[in-house]
């Protein structure tokens, strides 16, 4: 085969040969990944009974609490003891509450961040938000 028709047949062949190794070896990456965190590092997998701060997708933030929820989360360390064992509250926007209720001449703060500003594993009253309102007489909303 020659000629322009050939060329484009071509192309096109190796085209779909490169898309099907890249996927073969994503494929490929995501077993040995899977195999790799359930057998070599048990403390990256979760146990049966584990529950964590279950999330949802909003294509405008990625990924948030859910709201109005009160979740009992638990966490256990490859040795089979607890790591954490914790409940945690967020209000209609998703928000990790502490208090319910604003008071318009209080102060208020926002905290973003990840995990750590949220108090993964931690009870309300021990998040950063609670200690800050604790602290400065302030209300700290925690996004997530």
């Amino acid at each position: 085969m020659s000629g322009p028709s050939g060329r484009f047949a071509a192309v096109l062949a190796n085209f779909q040969l490169t898309l099907g190794a890249v996927a073969f070896s994503m494929a490929v990456a995501e077993v040995l990944s899977w195999v790799y965190a359930s057998r070599a590092r048990p403390d990256l997998r979760l146990w049966e009974g584990d529950v964590t701060a279950v999330v949802d997708q909003v294509p405008e933030y990625g990924y948030v609490l859910a709201g109005n929820r009160t979740l009992h989360a638990v966490k256990h360390m490859p040795d089979g003891g607890v790591c954490y064992d914790v409940t945690y509250r967020t209000d209609t926007f998703g928000r990790r509450t502490v208090q319910q209720g604003t008071d318009p001449s209080r102060p208020h703060m926002i905290l973003f961040g990840c995990s750590v500003t949220m108090g993964e594993g931690l009870d309300d009253p021990d998040t950063l938000a609670a200690k800050l309102d604790e602290r400065h007489g302030s209300t700290a909303l925690s996004p997530g």
